[in-house]
């Protein structure tokens, strides 16, 4: 959690850098060197070499899937879907700004990670498909959508896109603007978020407040899900918007609530939970190796804890449940690193009841991709 709000803080600061700039004209860093006004051209510049790069990689992927290191005898080898990925930023940081970066570990698609990587990764690992969450900048709706479109038709089917608001100084699009998008790319996106309600430029917001509301809407209009990662103190505002909208898928995620959110779930057919770092924490380690390391070391003791919490209540509500991973940082997308957090999805989901292995592993997101099309 701190290290995804670390995250979040450092691209509100770079974000607000280029904001700032647009709006004023100039931004000066040290020495002097003003890039303000060249922003907006460079940030095109770099989405359109971006895109551009897409396809004139000469990158060979090896599926093979890693060989397994432990032995669990109930173990699940069917398809799986990943339900939260977040995918690198669309665009290169200009190197004035990267400079005041006190956090260097975001990835940028086609540079530091490629979407072919991508992609191997999920195949290596068995993974049939992701959701996807690409950061679009206001400034850039034109170029980002014209690259996740590339990587679309390059993968078919692999990456589901989502529209996720850059943390900026608004929490959501205005729904005017989120309305206008949908409805010149009807079929870019099947859903608007990650909204993770705990990032600061969310206080004082409330998921059924008004501007919440009428995007609800929008993505009723649009029939588009929203994925949103509530706070235990907005739980109740999460509801009424819930109860609001019968008509609009609520993904939800967060290890923050994933007490609270079981009465939920119960109570609104709206309402689903994708289990990803409350099944295993995937941030805190700064590589694959110390992941790895740490994971090997308590693999029985973690996978035992997670089956005498979880296995339970996914059994009692085998349809609201969903595998992801919530890959964000560069290491995430790392080789070395999927392999055993596989393994161990995969032993977890194996001491499940038969009937629920698969809707958990990949069949309770294809539903709600396939109401969402």
């Amino acid at each position: 959690m701190k290290k995804i709000a670390l995250f979040v803080l450092t691209f509100v600061v770079f974000l607000g850098c280029i904001q700032s700039a647009q709006n004023k004209g100039s931004f000066t860093v040290e020495g002097g060197n003003p890039v303000g006004s060249q922003l907006d051209s460079v940030n095109k510049n770099s989405a359109t070499q971006v895109s551009d790069s897409l396809g004139e990689s000469a990158y060979e992927c090896d599926p093979t899937p890693k060989e397994r290191e432990f032995d669990v005898e109930a173990y699940y080898t069917g398809p799986l879907i990943d339900a939260h990925l977040h995918m690198p930023v669309l665009f290169a940081l200009p190197p004035q700004l990267e400079a005041l970066l006190p956090y260097e570990d975001t990835p940028v698609l086609e540079k530091d990670v490629t979407s072919d990587e991508i992609v191997c990764l999920l195949e290596k690992e068995g993974i049939i498909k992701a959701i996807g969450f690409y950061p679009v900048l206001e400034t850039l709706v034109v170029p980002a959508i014209n690259h996740i479109k590339k990587i679309e038709e390059k993968h078919p089917g692999k990456i589901t896109a989502f529209f996720m608001p850059p943390p900026l100084f608004t929490p959501l699009y205005k729904p005017e603007k989120l309305d206008e998008i949908l409805t010149e790319y009807p079929t870019v996106f099947s859903g608007y978020g990650e909204l993770a309600t705990y990032y600061p430029i969310f206080d004082g917001t409330s998921p059924n407040d008004p501007q919440f509301l009428e995007t609800y809407k929008v993505l009723e209009k649009h029939n588009k899900i929203v994925m949103l990662h509530p706070t235990p103190e907005n739980m109740d505002a999460l509801e009424n918007a819930i109860q609001l909208n019968p008509n609009v898928t609520f993904l939800l995620h967060g290890d923050n609530v994933e007490d609270q959110v079981i009465p939920l779930l119960e109570k609104h057919d709206n309402a689903y939970y994708s289990l990803d770092t409350s099944l295993v924490k995937i941030y805190g380690p700064s590589s694959a190796e110390e992941f790895n390391t740490a994971l090997r070391k308590e693999f029985h003791e973690r996978l035992n804890a997670v089956i005498e919490k979880w296995k339970p209540i996914i059994e009692a509500h085998p349809d609201k449940f969903m595998w992801g991973t919530d890959r964000l940082e560069t290491w995430h997308f790392d080789q070395n690193f999927g392999g055993l957090l596989e393994e161990f999805s995969r032993s977890f989901i194996g001491s499940l009841d038969k009937e629920v292995q698969e809707k958990f592993a990949y069949k309770n997101a294809e539903g709600i991709l396939e109401e969402g099309t």
